[in-house]
């Protein structure tokens, strides 16, 4: 048996992030490992940092279960970032009676037939908890060669399968998602708690220096792809003529856009940017802001959004260069399409377009 104390948490403490163990646990998980979460919060942050780990070992015939809480609130993208990455049938939400919280954080993780590891602590299934916040975890490694620590990890393994048979426990379906999704409840939980995670500003008490961990998943990944939908290049709007950017995409790597640091609030409350994009050997200051309904930016572009509807599903790709965007258009006729087509793992709910818009970073 191994123990090791993990953070997150300020690097003058040593403590390595549960971020990188859990990764790095991941992908030394053998055919026929498994996985099992229980985290009481979750993020689509937290569940990214996963996905292509567990992309990475599919093949393996791997077990993977979860169990997300639901009492401190979850929103629409972090139930379809689960659905996408841990697979239907595998995601069971928690609801505790109306007298206390789901509040647990549990990772177990089977390597092999001899390799076992199990992680209690204060993280959950969030970046901030795998990376940003002051956290403290302890890692089990344990031998499950050896009866008593195998007994140990069997204990664990037999807690989260009663989990999921309790009352309060229930398989996230089609239909559990729409009846969550429209709970006034819920919805209400889910803002208190995105209002309640901002900290107080207390610098002048407080002079702690940042933690200095960082997430690496997208650092370095300047490029931005995402086919075209008809909405997008139609050319037949009256108002503004852009393009439109998931969140979830900004999101994803926030760094690229700037969000929301470098967005200041409009006339209309929109929060915007202007950044400088060259296309086709010229420069545009191009206006990028944010709306709420349906959640998305918008890329004011004439330039693109003119072209018609024949360039639809051709594929948009974003370069950063330091203080300006390079575009270029990969059409459906063009040798690169399939390759770039590939590159974009990611995919917008569908609305009314008959396919859905997919985006990626390289």
């Amino acid at each position: 048996m191994k123990l090791e104390i993990i953070g997150p948490g300020p690097k003058s403490l040593g403590l390595r992030p549960l971020g990188l163990y859990i990764k790095d646990a991941i992908t030394r998980i053998e055919q026929n490992g498994e996985l099992y979460i229980i985290a009481a919060l979750s993020d689509v942050d937290g569940i990214n940092l996963l996905k292509n780990c567990i992309r990475r070992i599919s093949h393996h015939n791997m077990i993977i279960k979860v169990v997300l809480g639901i009492d401190l609130g979850i929103t629409k993208d972090v139930l379809n970032k689960a659905i996408r990455t841990f697979g239907s049938g595998n995601i069971f939400v928690y609801k505790n009676p109306a007298d206390s919280v789901f509040h647990p954080k549990m990772y177990l993780i089977k390597l092999n037939e001899s390799s076992g590891i199990v992680i209690l602590g204060s993280s959950n299934l969030t970046g901030g908890g795998f990376f940003k916040n002051f956290e403290i975890n302890l890692a089990i490694e344990l031998n499950l060669r050896k009866p008593r620590e195998s007994k140990i990890f069997e204990q664990f393994s037999e807690l989260f399968w009663k989990l999921t048979k309790e009352k309060s426990s229930q398989e996230l379906k089609k239909d559990l998602v729409s009846a969550l999704l429209s709970s006034p409840r819920l919805k209400s939980q889910t803002l208190m708690m995105s209002r309640s995670i901002k900290p107080p500003k207390l610098s002048n008490l407080f002079k702690g220096e940042k933690h200095g961990w960082e997430i690496t998943e997208l650092k370095g990944k300047n490029i931005f792809l995402m086919s075209l939908s008809y909405n997008d290049v139609s050319g037949v709007r009256m108002g503004d003529k852009y393009i439109r950017i998931p969140l979830l995409a900004c999101k994803a790597n926030p760094s690229f856009w700037g969000w929301n640091n470098l967005f200041k609030p409009s006339r209309k409350g929109h929060p915007e940017r202007f950044i400088k994009i060259r296309y086709k050997g010229k420069t545009h200051t191009c206006r990028l802001y944010f709306v709420k309904t349906p959640d998305e930016l918008r890329l004011v572009f004439p330039q693109i959004y003119s072209l018609g509807k024949k360039f639809t599903y051709s594929i948009l790709k974003i370069s950063k260069k330091k203080a300006i965007y390079e575009v270029e258009l990969i059409r459906k006729s063009s040798t690169e399409y399939n390759k770039y087509l590939q590159l974009c793992t990611e995919t917008c709910p569908r609305g009314k377009a008959s396919i859905p818009k997919v985006w990626g970073y390289l």
